[in-house]
């Protein structure tokens, strides 16, 4: 479990962050509608590096640095010690080698050791069985269903929500 490792997203990562939004098959599984500007994903960076209620970070290749993707802590509630995640590689040509669960491993590790909140939950859409698949077995748990809440490319989708407890991160990695 060391061919990816987990970093703050870094000003020079805007360029290649904009790439991936750009690419169809990214937008879809991600359903991503909004086009964004390098210099308007410039800005988030700074912004997010200080909003105490996320924490973005690069999913980078051991052996060459290389960006993958990106993981994402989002709406954190210090009070109720939850947050939500979201999770995306940056090529298609990278799903299916393992980088996504490696990179999920390092991640819940550090929300539930480190940040110590006590609930991460997430949302994937229904046409997008591989996430499911990874997020299941890191050990996610389906909770329910949001009949056509997304509405992407003409239909409306159904969202599939799952969350992991730390007890359950405990008694899977503890």
């Amino acid at each position: 479990m060391n061919r990816v490792y987990l970093r703050p997203l870094q000003m020079q990562d805007a360029t290649q962050i904009h790439a991936a939004t750009e690419d169809e098959e990214i937008r879809y599984y991600t359903s991503t509608t909004e086009r964004f500007t390098v210099e308007a994903i410039e800005q988030f960076i700074i912004r997010s590096s200080s909003d105490r209620s996320r924490m973005d970070f690069a999913i980078c290749d051991t052996t060459t640095d290389a960006m993958l993707g990106e993981v994402s802590l989002l709406d954190v509630d210090e009070r109720n010690k939850r947050g939500a995640m979201r999770i995306m590689l940056h090529s298609l040509h990278d799903a299916d080698k393992g980088y996504g669960t490696e990179a999920m491993l390092h991640f819940i590790r550090y929300v539930f050791e480190d940040v110590q909140l006590n609930r991460l939950e997430l949302e994937v859409l229904a046409y997008n069985p591989r996430a499911k698949h990874v997020y299941e077995k890191v050990g996610f748990m389906m909770e329910g269903i949001a009949r056509e809440a997304t509405y992407y490319n003409g239909r409306f989708v159904d969202e599939i929500h799952m969350s992991m407890l730390k007890r359950d991160y405990e008694r899977l990695y503890g």
